[in-house]
């Protein structure tokens, strides 16, 4: 494996563990915390960036540019 492979996936591992921990806590960070509770539509939307990030980190060591 090619160390493009390693330090992508190992970002993408890292990313998608904290998408987790941001669904169990229920407050995600992008420029300040947004908590579920009180924002819910910015959390997801939080959610949603960082899952996006995290799947592109999975799939960017197959892209042929």
């Amino acid at each position: 494996m090619s160390s493009e492979f390693l330090f992508s996936y190992g970002l993408g591992i890292l990313l998608t563990l904290w998408v987790v921990w941001d669904l169990v806590s229920g407050s995600a960070y992008l420029w300040h915390r947004h908590k579920r509770s009180e924002e819910p539509g910015l959390y997801w939307l939080a959610m949603l960036l960082w899952s996006a990030l995290a799947l592109t980190c999975f799939t960017y060591p197959y892209w042929n540019l």
